[in-house]
């Protein structure tokens, strides 16, 4: 669990957003749905293994793989990026 004030400002009014995330899960109680994809081992333990809508959160910013590739082929440095993993057989 993680908490803070600034957790879910993302979805300060947008109530089309906050409608997706925030529903009622099974048993009727208020569950997020956060999108994070995971896998569970033979002990019981969780392992992150990516998102449902492939962006992530870093520094307070949402960056989706294709910015990142974008930005890539800009610098002028990078010839090929492999930006989704259905192309790589994941």
């Amino acid at each position: 669990m993680y908490r803070g004030p600034t957790v879910a400002l993302g979805y300060w009014n947008d109530p089309e957003l906050t409608a997706r995330v925030f529903r009622t899960d099974a048993q009727g109680r208020r569950t997020v749905f956060s999108g994070d994809l995971v896998r569970r081992d033979e002990k019981g333990f969780l392992y992150f293994v990516g998102r449902r809508d492939r962006v992530i959160k870093t520094m307070g910013y949402r960056v989706g793989p294709d910015e990142i590739a974008s930005v890539l082929y800009e610098s002028g440095q990078v010839v090929d990026a492999v930006h989704d993993m259905q192309a790589l057989g994941a």
